[in-house]
């Protein structure tokens, strides 16, 4: 905590960044509630609405184009702040549908599987019920890295994607 606190103070009284983290913060806090009534749905649903709010603020504060489409969004965002875009392989169920041809990566998990549960049309191939949990998982990992990575953080972290021991950290990607 010592070494984010300083950059997240710093962050949340940015006049480019403070509203959308402030933002973000709340529905990633809503989303993580979901023994409380709102369900790993909602919270992906909430949580893919903080990302984007994430990744808008971060192309527009630093002069990016920026593209008209939420997968796209995060991917450029993602890109710029150098964080992974690939399936992790522990997310099994996001691989299988991504094979099956329905996501080309982890933006497009979040997006792809929150319009699901918001559009009434199907457009995935996939089951999208087996999907919610992973995409949900995933959604709150980029929030989290988006978050630290803004904040100036670069050490070790625990990694919610990996099944690990309390206490294993490895480094921020």
């Amino acid at each position: 905590m010592a070494g984010v606190y300083p950059g997240f103070a710093k962050i949340l009284h940015d006049p480019q960044f403070g509203a959308a983290v402030s933002a973000a913060l709340y529905w990633y806090l809503r989303s993580n509630r979901a023994g409380d009534g709102a369900g790993v749905d909602s919270g992906l649903i909430l949580s893919q609405a903080a990302l984007e709010r994430l990744a808008l603020a971060v192309l527009t504060a630093n002069g990016l184009p920026v593209p008209r489409y939420a997968a796209e969004k995060l991917r450029a965002a993602c890109r710029y702040l150098k964080i992974p875009t690939a399936l992790p392989r522990d997310l099994k169920q996001l691989r299988k549908a991504k094979r099956a041809g329905d996501l080309a990566g982890g933006p497009d998990a979040a997006v792809k599987i929150r319009n699901e549960l918001v559009h009434p049309n199907r457009r995935m191939k996939s089951a999208t019920g087996p999907l919610i949990s992973q995409g949900w998982q995933l959604a709150q990992w980029y929030i989290e890295v988006f978050l630290l990575k803004l904040c100036g953080y670069s050490g070790i972290y625990s990694n919610r994607l990996s099944p690990r021991w309390v206490g294993e950290v490895e480094k921020l990607p």
